[in-house]
């Protein structure tokens, strides 16, 4: 039997003068089925988010997004899976200047449909709108300064504007092969970075690309290890 696993979100006072102490704990799951957490930001009124995984009575995969008060109270948390025989796999969640969250990750996994997909919520939980992706997977996600949100994939990056509209797709040239990509990052200048794991000249390395605000691939390292 699948042991529930619940979000548990500990927040901590320090200074340099002081012990950590624990300010609360909450917990969720609202389905009563095996959970588990993915994701986590914070806004800059102290609002925390959470983008984990749930599950529905038939043990199919759910994305998970919980907006919790300063004070850990859960104000308002949705469960995204509209099928009720495919799986929908979280991965990263952002949330833009406004209180608007996007919780993104994989739609109906291992199947002919699967996309990465990514979900906008309102300040108040209301969903807005779904993207899905022309990658299998999505995986990573962020803002920029006007609220225009990047989902980064296996195969692309896409950047939507916050009414949904595709202001830009590009797919990640390059001559390295990527096999695993665990991190995305932007510049204040909105150039882009990916970085994983996969194949550079025939090995095994660390991988690491650049593409610049307008998808234009500009540089690639690689890094192995072995070769010193």
């Amino acid at each position: 039997m699948k042991k529930p696993l619940l979000i548990v979100l500990l927040l901590f006072s320090l200074n340099i003068f002081s012990q950590v102490t624990q300010q609360w704990a909450t917990m969720t799951n609202p389905n009563g089925t095996g959970c588990n957490s993915g994701d986590i930001a914070k806004d800059d009124s102290g609002y925390v988010y959470v983008l984990g995984q749930t599950s529905n009575a038939f043990s199919y995969e759910r994305y998970l997004t919980v907006k919790y008060s300063p004070n850990g109270n859960i104000l308002w948390e949705n469960v995204y899976g509209p099928a009720a025989s495919e799986r929908y796999i979280p991965s990263s969640l952002c949330v833009d200047d406004s209180g608007n969250v996007y919780s993104t990750g994989t739609d109906s996994f291992q199947t002919i449909n699967q996309r990465g997909a990514t979900i906008k919520y309102n300040s108040s939980g209301t969903q807005q709108w779904v993207k899905k992706s022309g990658s299998y997977y999505g995986i990573n996600s962020t803002v920029d300064d006007e609220n225009n949100i990047y989902v980064q994939g296996t195969d692309d990056i896409i950047k939507y504007n916050s009414a949904g509209n595709v202001l830009l797709s590009f797919s990640l040239t390059g001559t390295f092969l990527f096999s695993t990509i665990q991190f995305f990052h932007m510049d204040k200048n909105k150039n882009m970075y990916v970085a994983g794991t996969g194949l550079a000249n025939g090995s095994d390395a660390y991988i690491l690309k650049k593409y610049d605000s307008t998808g234009t691939f500009k540089w690639e390292k690689n890094y192995n290890p072995s070769s010193g």
